[in-house]
């Protein structure tokens, strides 16, 4: 019995540990990270036991005592993860959810202070150069007017400063945290203006001086620049050589680039009494390349008597005449010295132009030919004449072959002289009889041509005429004729006729004797009958009785006087050996003796 008890008591204080050893774990109620300001962060837990509990921090191991359902853990290090337990004497909790503490955002130094622009009179605010600024983006705040600019480079320019001030700057970087003021930089103040400036025109434009001259008498400084136009700026207080017209002046100061408030407006005035010139009569030039343009100018003004000088020079007087296309310009100086000018330009038509086009005649088919043309230029409307058919059209039809000229005159009576020629096609067919024809030396042989209507012959010396269709042939000698026929459209063609003469020669002689006794009777052999112009070839020779050559020729006109070698040979018998070959081809050879008689 004893020992059922004791067992019942011991599994009675087992069930109570167990029961008590298993507390809730603290609840995470809220967490306050990090800060700029405080290092450290902090964790609101509830549901721990009622009375007096020991609060451990993990992994730190920190053990925290207190009582109530709630506490703060405050002083956390930033930067880790953790959890925590709770126990009361009799309970220990398992470990609450985690919570991270972030690593504590770092607060950025000062910014310092860099290169200062100072305002000047062209930028009349200043600005700064602010270096070692934090990485990443950033605020930069003016400590005084609560003026931003962000960046995220390592150095920023803070622009804007008005003139005549203190500034400080911190800088805010991406986790909020503000560094401290930065050194103060002065900004100057505005640099002055020069006065205003008080100028006059020292000379004015005359007849004879066509510039002015305007000069600044104040302020004068060394540091001082002037203009009259508000751009360029020089110097000198004077400026020279100023064309008529109103301008504006001011004064710089060369190390400030200020530049005088006030502007001071002078006047470079025409002079008075200057001659006008003006166009009175310009004629342009009528024809292309023509040299009849004509301008006159009157001129007004001024004090007379007036001079002109033209540029070409072209005329000394007002009136310029036999003028060629282009730009004139004229100047007239009166008795005072004063001058005007104008310039004019003379124009000119653009040149005539003729585009043409020739259709032959076809002589084959015999059709006449044609001219067609096309006109530019020169001034419409336009004029035709031909020549020499008289036609006063643009173009030609049903034209013979020849050369024609056209003459085109335009509205300004400009002319143009074109030439055309008509040619033929093919030719036509001439026919002449008889077209070879055989006559003695004497006599004469009568040609008929037809195919034609007129007709021109040529090596016609021996013909009756030399244009008609039925000549008489009369030559010499064998002939060949040339007719060339012409129709009416123009057409021509040709025929040869040939004419064959036959020559009248005599009959062959040779002497049996002769006798070279200086009387001057028979003095000579000669071979004689025949004309010479009969004979192509001619061959005679003479042998003593020996066979020794001692006479050759082939000149049917050269004797034989009995001589050899400067000899005067014996009378005897000699022999003789001729040959003749005649115009017709006709071979005559002859032999014989011949006596020698002293």
């Amino acid at each position: 019995m004893k020992n059922v008890q004791l067992i019942l008591l011991l599994l009675f204080l087992t069930l109570s540990q167990l029961t008590l050893s298993q507390c809730d774990p603290p609840i995470i109620d809220g967490i306050i990270q990090p800060t700029c300001s405080v290092s450290t962060g902090s964790v609101s837990l509830s549901g721990l036991p009622s009375g007096s509990w020991t609060i451990t921090t993990n992994p730190d191991g920190i053990i925290t005592n207190g009582s109530g359902s709630t506490t703060i853990l405050a002083t956390i290090a930033a930067g880790n993860t953790y959890n925590f337990t709770v126990s009361d004497g009799t309970c220990t909790s398992s470990p609450s959810s985690d919570i991270t503490l972030i690593a504590a955002p770092q607060t950025p130094t000062a910014p310092i202070i860099g290169a200062t622009t100072q305002p000047t009179c062209t930028t009349p605010f200043g600005s700064v150069e602010l270096t070692d600024l934090p990485s990443g983006s950033y605020t930069i705040t003016e400590s005084s007017s609560g003026a931003t600019t962000t960046g995220n480079l390592s150095t920023a320019n803070f622009n804007n400063l008005a003139p005549s001030g203190s500034y400080n700057f911190t800088v805010t970087n991406q986790d909020g945290c503000t560094s401290t003021n930065s050194n103060p930089v002065s900004i100057n103040p505005l640099p002055n203006n020069p006065s205003d400036p008080v100028a006059t025109v020292t000379q004015q434009p005359t007849c004879t001086l066509t510039t002015g001259t305007i000069e600044i008498t104040a302020p004068l400084s060394p540091i001082y620049l002037y203009s009259i136009n508000g751009t360029t700026y020089q110097s000198s207080p004077l400026f020279s050589s100023v064309s008529v017209g109103s301008y504006n002046v001011t004064v710089k100061n060369s190390n400030t680039g200020c530049v005088s408030s006030g502007v001071v407006s002078v006047t470079v005035v025409v002079p008075s009494n200057f001659p006008a010139i003006a166009i009175e009569n310009k004629e342009n030039v009528r024809c292309a390349g023509g040299e009849d343009g004509i301008i006159n100018v009157a001129t007004s003004g001024g004090t007379s008597p007036y001079s002109y000088a033209w540029v070409p020079n072209v005329s000394a007087s007002n009136s310029a005449v036999n003028l060629s296309e282009g730009s004139y310009s004229v100047t007239v100086t009166d008795d005072g010295g004063c001058t005007a000018s104008i310039s004019v330009t003379l124009t000119q038509p653009d040149s005539l132009k003729v585009i043409g086009s020739v259709t032959n005649a076809n002589c084959n088919i015999s059709t006449y030919g044609a001219i067609s043309t096309s006109v530019t230029g020169g001034a419409q409307p336009y004029l035709y004449a031909w020549l020499p058919n008289g036609e006063t059209s643009s173009s030609l039809t049903n034209v013979a072959v020849g050369n024609y000229s056209l003459t085109i005159t335009d509205a300004n009576n400009c002319e143009l002289l074109q030439n055309f020629e008509v040619d033929t096609i093919g030719t036509i067919s001439i026919f002449a009889d008889p077209f070879v024809s055989t006559i003695s030396d004497g006599m004469t042989v009568q040609i008929q041509v037809t195919g034609a209507l007129t007709y021109q012959w040529t090596n016609g010396g021996s013909l009756s005429c030399n244009d008609c269709e039925n000549p008489i042939a009369s030559p010499s000698v064998t002939t060949i004729y040339v007719v060339e026929g012409f129709n009416e459209i123009g057409c021509s063609g040709s025929a040869l006729v040939k004419v064959i003469v036959n020559p009248v020669c005599g009959e062959l002689y040779i002497p049996n004797t002769f006798t070279p006794n200086g009387d001057l009777m028979n003095d000579e052999l000669t071979i004689g009958g025949l004309k010479s112009d009969c004979i192509n070839e001619f061959e005679f020779e003479v042998y003593d009785r020996w066979g020794t050559k001692v006479f050759q020729t082939d000149d049917i006109t050269t004797s034989w006087n009995g001589v050899y070698q400067d000899l005067e040979l014996d009378s005897g018998v000699y022999f003789y050996r001729l040959k003749v070959i005649m115009w017709d081809a006709e071979v005559i050879e002859k032999s014989g003796n011949c006596s020698l008689v002293r």
